[in-house]
Protein backbone atom coordinates (compact mmCIF):
# COMPACT_ATOMS: atom_id res chain seq x y z
CA UNK A 1 0.00 0.00 0.00
CA UNK A 2 2.91 2.34 0.70
CA UNK A 3 5.69 1.66 -1.83
CA UNK A 4 8.01 4.22 -0.22
CA UNK A 5 8.13 2.31 3.05
CA UNK A 6 10.61 -0.48 3.70
CA UNK A 7 12.96 -1.93 6.27
CA UNK A 8 14.68 0.94 8.06
CA UNK A 9 11.94 3.48 7.28
CA UNK A 10 9.78 5.37 9.73
CA UNK A 11 6.02 4.85 9.82
CA UNK A 12 3.33 6.79 11.67
CA UNK A 13 0.46 4.77 13.19
CA UNK A 14 -2.50 6.04 15.18
CA UNK A 15 -2.89 4.29 18.54
CA UNK A 16 -5.87 5.27 20.71
CA UNK A 17 -6.28 8.42 18.64
CA UNK A 18 -2.65 9.47 19.09
CA UNK A 19 -0.07 9.35 16.30
CA UNK A 20 2.99 7.28 17.17
CA UNK A 21 6.24 6.93 15.23
CA UNK A 22 7.66 3.46 14.61
CA UNK A 23 10.84 2.11 13.06
CA UNK A 24 10.27 -0.72 10.53
CA UNK A 25 12.56 -3.67 11.26
CA UNK A 26 10.88 -6.28 9.05
CA UNK A 27 8.05 -6.91 6.58
CA UNK A 28 5.83 -9.98 6.30
CA UNK A 29 3.30 -11.00 3.68
CA UNK A 30 -0.27 -11.47 4.85
CA UNK A 31 -3.84 -11.44 3.61
CA UNK A 32 -5.50 -8.09 4.21
CA UNK A 33 -7.23 -5.07 2.71
CA UNK A 34 -8.68 -1.77 3.80
CA UNK A 35 -11.88 -3.47 5.01
CA UNK A 36 -10.33 -6.36 6.93
CA UNK A 37 -7.38 -4.35 8.16
CA UNK A 38 -3.71 -5.18 8.59
CA UNK A 39 -1.61 -6.56 11.41
CA UNK A 40 1.42 -4.80 12.86
CA UNK A 41 3.79 -6.67 15.15
CA UNK A 42 5.63 -4.85 17.93
CA UNK A 43 6.97 -5.68 21.40
CA UNK A 44 4.15 -6.45 23.80
CA UNK A 45 5.49 -3.98 26.34
CA UNK A 46 5.46 -1.13 23.82
CA UNK A 47 1.91 -1.90 22.75
CA UNK A 48 0.59 -2.20 26.32
CA UNK A 49 2.09 1.14 27.33
CA UNK A 50 0.68 2.94 24.29
CA UNK A 51 -2.76 1.31 24.47
CA UNK A 52 -2.87 1.65 28.28
CA UNK A 53 -3.32 -2.09 28.67
CA UNK A 54 -0.54 -2.91 31.10
CA UNK A 55 -1.30 -6.19 32.87
CA UNK A 56 -4.36 -6.60 30.70
CA UNK A 57 -5.19 -9.08 27.90
CA UNK A 58 -8.03 -9.47 25.42
CA UNK A 59 -7.20 -12.91 24.03
CA UNK A 60 -6.23 -16.30 25.42
CA UNK A 61 -4.54 -18.84 23.15
CA UNK A 62 -4.99 -22.43 24.35
CA UNK A 63 -3.03 -25.40 23.07
CA UNK A 64 -4.55 -28.80 23.75
CA UNK A 65 -3.69 -32.45 23.25
CA UNK A 66 -7.34 -33.39 22.58
CA UNK A 67 -7.56 -36.07 19.93
CA UNK A 68 -10.45 -34.99 17.71
CA UNK A 69 -12.56 -31.96 16.73
CA UNK A 70 -15.43 -32.98 18.98
CA UNK A 71 -13.18 -33.17 22.03
CA UNK A 72 -11.71 -29.77 21.19
CA UNK A 73 -15.21 -28.30 20.89
CA UNK A 74 -16.12 -29.69 24.30
CA UNK A 75 -12.95 -28.18 25.73
CA UNK A 76 -13.78 -24.79 24.17
CA UNK A 77 -17.26 -24.90 25.72
CA UNK A 78 -15.78 -25.79 29.10
CA UNK A 79 -13.31 -22.88 28.90
CA UNK A 80 -16.12 -20.49 27.97
CA UNK A 81 -18.22 -21.62 30.93
CA UNK A 82 -15.23 -21.26 33.26
CA UNK A 83 -14.67 -17.65 32.12
CA UNK A 84 -18.36 -16.81 32.49
CA UNK A 85 -18.41 -18.33 35.98
CA UNK A 86 -15.62 -15.90 36.88
CA UNK A 87 -17.60 -12.95 35.50
CA UNK A 88 -15.52 -12.59 32.35
CA UNK A 89 -17.46 -12.04 29.14
CA UNK A 90 -16.33 -14.16 26.18
CA UNK A 91 -16.88 -12.30 22.92
CA UNK A 92 -15.97 -15.11 20.55
CA UNK A 93 -14.11 -18.39 20.31
CA UNK A 94 -12.01 -19.33 17.30
CA UNK A 95 -10.86 -22.89 16.77
CA UNK A 96 -8.15 -23.92 14.31
CA UNK A 97 -10.45 -26.71 13.10
CA UNK A 98 -12.97 -24.10 11.96
CA UNK A 99 -10.24 -21.96 10.40
CA UNK A 100 -8.89 -24.92 8.43
CA UNK A 101 -12.41 -25.89 7.34
CA UNK A 102 -13.09 -22.36 6.12
CA UNK A 103 -9.85 -22.28 4.14
CA UNK A 104 -10.50 -25.73 2.67
CA UNK A 105 -14.02 -24.75 1.64
CA UNK A 106 -12.74 -21.55 0.02
CA UNK A 107 -10.28 -23.49 -2.14
CA UNK A 108 -12.46 -26.61 -2.48
CA UNK A 109 -14.36 -25.26 -5.49
CA UNK A 110 -11.12 -24.37 -7.26
CA UNK A 111 -9.57 -27.77 -6.51
CA UNK A 112 -12.69 -29.60 -7.70
CA UNK A 113 -12.71 -27.57 -10.91
CA UNK A 114 -9.07 -28.41 -11.58
CA UNK A 115 -9.72 -32.10 -10.87
CA UNK A 116 -12.61 -32.14 -13.36
CA UNK A 117 -10.33 -30.55 -15.96
CA UNK A 118 -7.68 -33.18 -15.25
CA UNK A 119 -10.18 -36.02 -15.66
CA UNK A 120 -11.45 -34.57 -18.94
CA UNK A 121 -7.90 -34.17 -20.25
CA UNK A 122 -7.07 -37.73 -19.19
CA UNK A 123 -10.17 -39.03 -20.99
CA UNK A 124 -9.29 -37.13 -24.16
CA UNK A 125 -5.71 -38.35 -23.90
CA UNK A 126 -6.92 -41.93 -23.56
CA UNK A 127 -9.07 -41.58 -26.70
CA UNK A 128 -6.11 -40.09 -28.56
CA UNK A 129 -3.86 -42.96 -27.51
CA UNK A 130 -6.50 -45.48 -28.58
CA UNK A 131 -6.72 -43.89 -32.03
CA UNK A 132 -2.92 -43.81 -32.33
CA UNK A 133 -2.56 -47.47 -31.39
CA UNK A 134 -5.35 -48.44 -33.81
CA UNK A 135 -3.45 -46.73 -36.63
CA UNK A 136 -0.25 -48.43 -35.52
CA UNK A 137 -1.95 -51.83 -35.70
CA UNK A 138 -3.11 -51.12 -39.26
CA UNK A 139 0.26 -49.79 -40.39
CA UNK A 140 2.14 -52.71 -38.82
CA UNK A 141 -0.12 -55.44 -40.10
CA UNK A 142 2.74 -57.12 -41.98
CA UNK A 143 4.89 -57.08 -38.83
CA UNK A 144 2.05 -58.70 -36.90
CA UNK A 145 1.70 -61.25 -39.66
CA UNK A 146 5.38 -62.16 -39.44
CA UNK A 147 5.03 -62.60 -35.65
CA UNK A 148 2.02 -64.87 -36.20
CA UNK A 149 3.80 -66.81 -38.99
CA UNK A 150 6.71 -67.59 -36.65
CA UNK A 151 4.33 -69.01 -34.08
CA UNK A 152 3.45 -65.92 -32.10
CA UNK A 153 0.36 -66.45 -29.98
CA UNK A 154 -2.56 -64.08 -29.50
CA UNK A 155 -1.24 -63.33 -26.02
CA UNK A 156 2.18 -62.27 -27.35
CA UNK A 157 0.61 -60.02 -30.01
CA UNK A 158 -1.71 -58.52 -27.40
CA UNK A 159 1.21 -57.93 -25.04
CA UNK A 160 3.33 -56.22 -27.72
CA UNK A 161 0.60 -53.70 -28.56
CA UNK A 162 -0.26 -52.98 -24.92
CA UNK A 163 3.38 -52.54 -23.93
CA UNK A 164 3.88 -50.13 -26.81
CA UNK A 165 0.88 -48.11 -25.66
CA UNK A 166 2.19 -48.05 -22.09
CA UNK A 167 5.60 -46.91 -23.38
CA UNK A 168 3.92 -44.01 -25.22
CA UNK A 169 2.04 -43.10 -22.01
CA UNK A 170 5.23 -43.15 -19.92
CA UNK A 171 6.98 -40.88 -22.43
CA UNK A 172 4.06 -38.46 -22.24
CA UNK A 173 4.39 -38.55 -18.44
CA UNK A 174 8.07 -37.62 -18.69
CA UNK A 175 7.19 -34.72 -20.97
CA UNK A 176 4.47 -33.57 -18.57
CA UNK A 177 6.98 -33.45 -15.71
CA UNK A 178 9.12 -30.99 -17.65
CA UNK A 179 6.10 -28.78 -18.38
CA UNK A 180 4.66 -29.11 -14.87
CA UNK A 181 7.65 -27.48 -13.17
CA UNK A 182 7.14 -23.97 -14.64
CA UNK A 183 3.34 -24.33 -14.93
CA UNK A 184 3.01 -25.16 -11.24
CA UNK A 185 4.96 -22.04 -10.35
CA UNK A 186 2.72 -19.93 -12.62
CA UNK A 187 -0.44 -21.46 -11.10
CA UNK A 188 0.78 -20.76 -7.57
CA UNK A 189 1.57 -17.17 -8.46
CA UNK A 190 -1.49 -16.14 -10.46
CA UNK A 191 -4.09 -18.11 -8.47
CA UNK A 192 -2.67 -16.70 -5.23
CA UNK A 193 -2.69 -13.16 -6.60
CA UNK A 194 -6.25 -13.58 -7.87
CA UNK A 195 -7.74 -15.01 -4.66
CA UNK A 196 -5.43 -13.81 -1.88
CA UNK A 197 -3.58 -10.82 -3.39
CA UNK A 198 -0.32 -12.67 -2.72
CA UNK A 199 1.46 -15.57 -4.47
CA UNK A 200 1.13 -19.03 -2.97
CA UNK A 201 4.18 -20.93 -1.75
CA UNK A 202 5.66 -22.99 -4.59
CA UNK A 203 5.88 -26.67 -3.67
CA UNK A 204 6.20 -29.49 -6.19
CA UNK A 205 4.69 -32.78 -4.99
CA UNK A 206 6.97 -35.66 -5.96
CA UNK A 207 4.55 -38.23 -4.56
CA UNK A 208 1.71 -36.85 -6.69
CA UNK A 209 3.92 -37.16 -9.79
CA UNK A 210 4.46 -40.87 -9.15
CA UNK A 211 0.77 -41.38 -8.36
CA UNK A 212 0.01 -39.83 -11.73
CA UNK A 213 2.55 -42.22 -13.31
CA UNK A 214 0.52 -45.15 -11.98
CA UNK A 215 -2.68 -43.63 -13.38
CA UNK A 216 -1.01 -43.06 -16.75
CA UNK A 217 0.14 -46.69 -16.93
CA UNK A 218 -3.36 -47.97 -16.11
CA UNK A 219 -5.03 -45.57 -18.56
CA UNK A 220 -2.53 -46.44 -21.31
CA UNK A 221 -3.07 -50.15 -20.79
CA UNK A 222 -6.86 -49.75 -20.95
CA UNK A 223 -6.68 -47.51 -24.03
CA UNK A 224 -4.40 -50.00 -25.82
CA UNK A 225 -6.52 -53.03 -25.00
CA UNK A 226 -9.07 -52.52 -27.80
CA UNK A 227 -6.43 -52.04 -30.57
CA UNK A 228 -4.52 -55.01 -29.14
CA UNK A 229 -7.68 -57.15 -29.22
CA UNK A 230 -8.25 -56.15 -32.85
CA UNK A 231 -4.64 -57.13 -33.64
CA UNK A 232 -5.21 -60.64 -32.28
CA UNK A 233 -8.16 -61.12 -34.65
CA UNK A 234 -5.98 -60.64 -37.74
CA UNK A 235 -5.12 -63.89 -39.54
CA UNK A 236 -1.77 -64.63 -41.14
CA UNK A 237 -3.28 -64.61 -44.63
CA UNK A 238 -4.96 -61.23 -44.10
CA UNK A 239 -1.95 -59.43 -42.68
CA UNK A 240 0.55 -60.81 -45.22
CA UNK A 241 -1.69 -59.75 -48.12
CA UNK A 242 -2.28 -56.29 -46.61
CA UNK A 243 -1.05 -53.37 -48.73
Amino acid sequence: MEPDLGVGSQIVLKVKGTEQHFHIVGIMEMIGNETVGYITYMPIGTFNSMAHQVNHANMAVIRTTAGGPEQRKELASAVERAYQDQGLQVTSIFQMDDERLEIDSAFGVLVDLLLVMVLLLAFVGGLGLMSTMSLNVLERSREIGVIRAFGGSNRSVFRVVVLEGVAVGVMSWLGSLILALPLTWLFCRYIGLSFLSMPLDYRYSVSAAFIWLGLVIVLSAISSSLPAANATRLTVREVLSYE
